[in-house]
């Protein structure tokens, strides 16, 4: 018989409609606050990267209580809490996880066993290809703000209101779509 206790791993994937509701709201403050499309996007790329730091560092927290339990003499075993609540044990790995993947490493709670050394490689890696990204992803979104974005996005929303004006004097005929797709092409190509 198979165990459908696993499955519930699936309920992860509610992150990803909360993910959504956070960006339509986000959307919503662009048009009402009069926030830059520029910004909007800034602050939607970090929200959607703390949910997925947030969510790493719950699914690493799991998988090294999850070695610490199945495994003898393990993390929780020297700590002596391995009978401790579910909330002591939570935190203690997510404490770990967190001194791991920023790569601090204070020490104070660490592998015994071959496995949880391995698993604790696995996590180091993570921390620096982690800490990497989060460098490159600073200065990428926060030191190259030239605001062209907004000024393309600007335009071609003029271009959109144009054509529409220019279809609707038409009477007789309407603008054909190739046409219109052809004009939105050119100008923004000719703005970048």
């Amino acid at each position: 018989m198979v165990d459908l206790y696993y499955f519930k791993f699936l309920r992860l994937l509610r992150v990803f409609k909360a993910t959504k509701s956070v960006v339509n709201f986000l959307k919503g403050l662009e048009g009402k606050c009069s926030i830059s499309k520029q910004t909007v996007n800034k602050i939607e790329y970090f929200t959607n990267f703390m949910i997925f730091l947030i969510l790493l560092m719950h699914i690493v927290a799991c998988f090294w209580i999850y070695i610490g339990l199945e495994i003898e003499g393990s993390w929780l075993d020297d700590r002596g809490i391995k009978c401790a609540s579910r909330g002591d044990i939570y935190i203690q790995a997510l404490y770990w996880v967190v001194t791991t993947l920023t790569t601090v490493g204070y020490g104070d709670i660490k592998g015994f066993t071959s496995t949880e050394y391995m698993f604790t490689i696995v996590v180091e890696f993570i921390g620096i290809a982690f800490f990497s990204f989060i460098m490159g992803a600073i200065n990428n979104v926060l030191l190259v703000d030239n605001g062209a974005s907004d000024i393309i996005e600007s335009k071609l929303e003029q271009v959109d209101v144009w054509l529409v004006k220019l279809d609707n004097s038409r009477m007789s005929k309407s603008l054909p779509k190739i046409l219109y797709d052809k004009i939105k092409l050119y100008i923004m190509e000719s703005l970048k």
